[in-house]
């Protein structure tokens, strides 16, 4: 039997604001702000490395969006 969409919604409502407040809390603290950042470039390198990213420079100009 299906979950109504109501709970569902408000579980969805709830872990967005428990991200939120964890976001906060990493960016009130310097020093756990540059972790988190320099751990998202490694992150963004590696996908980039691996061709899990389609960057725009590949495509030709017509298929970009504006």
């Amino acid at each position: 039997m299906a979950k109504p969409k109501v709970d569902l919604e408000k579980r969805r409502q709830q872990k967005r604001d428990c991200e939120r407040r964890c976001r906060e809390k990493v960016r009130s603290n310097p020093e756990q702000y540059e972790k988190a950042k320099q751990q998202e470039r490694e992150r963004y390198y590696e996908r980039k490395n691996k061709a899990k990213l389609s960057l725009l420079g590949k495509y030709p100009e017509g298929r970009k969006k504006d």
